[in-house]
């Protein structure tokens, strides 16, 4: 989304003082309708219309040395390309962002490695040894860090995954529902399934306000710190007795 850039000495500058309030806003209004649509800083009579200026006011205006007056149908910004991208700037810079959005994305959720066939499997939702076509078995290992004793008794060491809710889980960046069901485990003392887990995930990061650059650590420290919260979630939408 591109910015219309207003100067912060622009209300009290000579030209703007001698203007009408109407003429201001139409200005001001103008301008964002430029900047939005790219026009390069043309007004079209449909667009005065549209924003609900008049010609008398487009012509204070061009009096007042804001806009030139191109033809009969048509007013131009004075010295938009001074001060505003052009509408190629934008479009450029448009098309590096979503491209490097799209290779940070393919990164992130998909994360292959030519040299590392368990990394393609599990980018790809599935693992090449599975033990049948529908299941999975997500294997998870403590760190050193972690003691045996406070580890969740609730769990064992490999849960069964549907090769679907794999899937849903790496596109939203979710790499071990082993750790979520044991994090879950652990600060609420529920013991939850796999599909239960996703669901769980789901509902924290469709609370965030932004989408997490490392889900998979949001979602666990969302568990960690609001225990209470993840509990009546499960007990109240996910149907988990309690």
């Amino acid at each position: 989304m591109p910015w219309f850039k207003v100067d912060d000495q622009f209300w009290s500058h000579p030209k703007v003082v001698e203007l009408s309030a109407d003429a201001v806003a139409l200005w001001v209004r103008a301008g964002s309708y430029a900047a939005q649509h790219l026009t390069d800083g043309k007004v079209t009579t449909g667009a005065l219309r549209m924003l609900g200026g008049a010609r008398e006011i487009a012509d204070e205006l061009v009096l007042g040395g804001l806009w030139d007056q191109v033809d009969n149908r048509t007013w131009q910004f004075r010295d938009w390309f001074d001060y505003q991208p052009t509408a190629e700037e934008v479009a450029d810079r448009r098309a590096k962002r979503s491209a490097a959005g799209k290779k940070g994305a393919e990164s992130r959720w998909h994360g292959k490695s030519d040299g590392n066939p368990m990394a393609n499997a599990m980018a790809d939702g599935s693992q090449t040894d599975a033990p049948s076509p529908s299941r999975t078995r997500d294997f998870y290992s403590p760190s050193k860090s972690q003691s045996r004793n406070t580890r969740a008794k609730l769990t064992t060491d490999a849960i069964e995954v549907s090769d679907m809710t794999r899937r849903l889980a790496a596109q939203k960046g979710i790499t071990s529902l082993r750790a979520i069901v044991d994090a879950i485990a652990r600060h609420t003392a529920v013991k939850v399934t796999a599909d239960q887990a996703f669901q769980v995930c789901t509902h924290l990061l469709e609370k965030a306000k932004y989408w997490p650059d490392a889900p998979q650590r949001y979602v666990l420290s969302c568990i960690e710190q609001s225990p209470a919260e993840v509990q009546k979630h499960l007990y109240e939408h996910i149907g988990v007795a309690s």
